[in-house]
């Protein structure tokens, strides 16, 4: 299906220190120096929703001042924004060839948050291919990166990239299901558009695979509402219209698509483009006209074949033999059929399924050891602390002892030295004051220890504190959004009942009941 990656959403976010942008902003620059670099980025950024040639042109100025400059995080973000632009062209050979430029000078530099979204970037290349098991390589990869530097917008990007990679597949739709909804929260924490735009969207479209259409409606709108007019849109538009051709709602459904293509022609979104031209030749294959079917899928298995993306070019030829089967041309179904089935038997095989759940399995793996390291440092520091209290304790017992001792010595020598009064009152004077400072150290110590117990009472009851707030967040949030569809449900029930539609309304009813036995669970 479709999907939406979350690769170049706020790519360029905390790195342009004194970016400025504005309509007709001059290519040239009187001065060489960074703020020019990220005027040029931010401009480049910008042109991604409306201009991809305008976007590498803008890219490459800034790349030619930050090398003239010696400017490596400039140079590298160029790098990126150029790699950008290719992909969207489908230029996937010289895509890769600008990210692995800019991975090495991130590495280089010690660019954590650089690295992270390259290998993000990189792993959407290889999914498109059809190398599911090379595009999990990168986004573990990108995500232990991002994990390391706490920044929550590139944590939740290849969270959602993992989840793409499980919704190509019906049997992992649920793990898919789960990363989009582990990143809903944090994309809304950060209000990030195109983080929430491209989960609606993904979320979805795995909706629409199940034949949900209500949830699938329900999040395809809130993508458009979220992507607004950028780049993100066509993807938007086709999942709406393959819903629309599931109900049979043909016209509804060409209309879809052919917005897409509208958009996608004009940014030269090649890869949507196909996107749409394949929805448009599988609409009106549904409607039995199966030579503008043919002439459709035809262009899109052409553009398809110039970028490389198998699992479009299978599904296309698919698609393509059954067509020329309805209008009896054996010969060339059978040709497709064949072409078909070769691009199936490279793109699936058990042994990409075995290496996808192992590469799963060692991320896992790897995390609960980490967590089991820090536990045990965890005990260690415990130990300490409990030794410390031990050594005090014993200190203060010590201390009363001797305390004791002294006592019982300064009374048998004031016994034995009773003959002399004026000696026994000078000593009787010192063994007061003397037994005046034990008594009050022996107060200072055990206040001391009072109040220690309770700092570490307190310290441990907000620790637990913090971890249950935490662990109730998680289902809370999963609940607010649910709770949320099930409230736009109910209104859309309630308005297809006032219009008598009954099964629309039992299909809305199930949807809301789903729903339910999912904040129950």
């Amino acid at each position: 299906m479709p999907w939406k990656k979350l690769v170049f959403s706020c790519c360029l976010t905390g790195y342009f220190l004194f970016a400025t942008a504005q309509n007709g902003l001059s290519t040239r620059f009187n001065k060489a120096d960074t703020n020019a670099v990220n005027a040029l980025l931010l401009q480049s950024k910008v042109n991604f929703g409306t201009d991809l040639q305008k976007a590498i042109d803008y890219a490459t100025q800034a790349g030619q001042i930050s090398r003239k400059i010696n400017f490596k995080k400039g140079e590298a973000l160029a790098l990126k924004n150029i790699g950008i632009a290719n992909y969207y062209q489908g230029n996937n050979l010289e895509a890769l060839s600008n990210y692995q430029k800019a991975l090495t000078i991130f590495q280089s530099s010690g660019d954590d948050i650089g690295v992270s979204n390259i290998e993000s970037n990189m792993g959407a290349i290889y999914m498109n291919q059809g190398n599911d098991t090379k595009a999990l390589e990168y986004f573990l990869k990108s995500l232990q990166v991002a994990e390391l530097t706490g920044d929550k917008l590139r944590i939740i990007t290849p969270t959602i990239n993992i989840g793409a990679i499980y919704s190509r597949n019906d049997s992992t739709l649920d793990r898919a299901l789960t990363y989009y909804m582990k990143a809903l929260p944090t994309a809304m924490e950060l209000n990030d558009s195109d983080a929430i735009g491209t989960i609606s969207l993904n979320v979805g479209e795995i909706y629409s695979n199940l034949n949900r259409d209500s949830l699938a409606f329900y999040y395809l709108k809130k993508s458009l509402s979220f992507f607004g007019t950028s780049e993100n849109t066509p993807a938007s538009y086709n999942a709406i219209g393959k819903v629309y051709m599931n109900q049979k709602k043909y016209n509804l459904s060409l209309d879809a698509h052919s917005h897409a293509y509208t958009i996608a022609k004009k940014l030269n979104s090649k890869l949507d483009i196909v996107y749409s031209l394949k929805g448009i030749g599988k609409t009106y294959m549904a409607l039995k006209d199966y030579t503008a079917a043919l002439d459709y899928l035809s262009k899109a298995e052409i553009i398809a074949a110039e970028i490389h993306v198998p699992m479009e070019l299978m599904l296309i030829d698919s698609s393509i033999a059954a067509s020329y089967e309805q209008v009896k041309d054996f010969k060339n179904a059978h040709l497709y059929e064949v072409k078909y089935a070769a691009y199936k038997d490279t793109l699936y095989n058990n042994e990409k399924d075995k290496k996808i759940a192992q590469l799963q399995f060692d991320f896992d793996l790897q995390k609960k050891e980490g967590q089991i390291s820090l536990l045990t440092k965890d005990n260690q520091l415990s130990e300490l602390e409990l030794k410390k209290e031990r050594f005090a304790r014993n200190s203060l017992i010590i201390g009363l002892i001797a305390a004791f001792l002294l006592a019982v010595f300064i009374y048998r020598n004031y016994r034995n030295k009773q003959k002399a009064y004026t000696l026994l009152q000078s000593q009787k004077q010192e063994t007061d004051k003397q037994k005046s400072k034990a008594e009050q150290a022996l107060l200072e110590l055990k206040a001391t220890q009072s109040q220690l117990i309770q700092s570490e009472k307190m310290a441990s009851l907000g620790e637990l504190t913090a971890g249950i707030a935490h662990e109730i967040q998680n289902p809370l949030n999963f609940v607010n959004n649910f709770s949320d569809v099930n409230k736009e449900l109910l209104e859309e029930l309630k308005e297809e009942a006032d219009k008598g539609n009954i099964d629309e309304v039992k299909a809305i009813a199930n949807d809301v009941i789903g729903n339910e036995e999912k904040i129950n669970h």
